[in-house]
């Protein structure tokens, strides 16, 4: 039977990466870049030993990939939030929907190639403290997973935000197809790449 994993980093390692996301905002270069090797560690660690790893209790699991940590990818922006918007359904990976609310947009921009990114809020669970950023790439299909990845950053009202690709994350899809994730909504598809964060996993 498979199971709905909306936000799967989140809910098990991702408030650990929420902490660090916050920290790391002001750290100097040699202590980000740290913080996210720490994270970065104690998720493969998690991932090897946790009793609902997508992985499960074989013993195969190493690490996952990465890009080497690169503070260009972590941006202040402005999210601008969208008011009384009505909720939609977003499509998952098992044909299955699961209801969201679209938050707000931020305009991006990374070695002079602009972009819009949209922020979305799950609906009628503890998750509407945090908000969802799926989105796909340049990348997407080559060095990173084919369905896209995700982000997640605390909710805040309007005003400026800092977003950092370095966190950003694999659906529990990409290692196990037993769970069912969100697509990335098309508006969320990136002309840019994104070449920060989790790569592409290696069986």
């Amino acid at each position: 039977m498979k199971k709905i994993i909306a936000f799967a980093v989140f809910a098990v390692v991702g408030l650990m990466a929420l902490q660090l996301y916050v920290n790391s905002r002001n750290a100097n270069p040699d202590n980000y870049k740290l913080s996210i090797a720490q994270y970065r560690q104690q998720k493969d660690e998690h991932f090897r030993t946790d009793e609902n790893s997508p992985f499960g209790s074989t013993g195969r699991f190493k690490s996952l990939r990465y890009y080497d940590a690169a503070p260009k990818y972590k941006i202040e922006t402005t999210l601008k939030v969208l008011k009384d918007t009505a909720t939609f359904l977003m499509r998952m990976s098992d044909k299955q929907q699961e209801r969201f609310r679209k938050y707000g947009f931020a305009l991006i921009s990374i070695d002079h190639v602009k972009d819009t990114l949209y922020f979305y809020q799950k609906q009628g669970n503890t998750e509407e403290n945090m908000l969802f950023v799926p989105f796909t790439d340049a990348t997407t299909g080559q060095s990173t997973y084919g369905a896209g990845r995700y982000l997640d950053v605390p909710v805040q009202p309007q005003g400026r935000i800092t977003l950092d690709f370095n966190f950003a994350y694999n659906p529990y899809c990409a290692y196990n197809y037993n769970y069912s994730c969100p697509i990335p909504p098309r508006e969320n598809s990136l002309r840019m790449a994104i070449e920060a964060g989790e790569m592409k996993f290696k069986k």
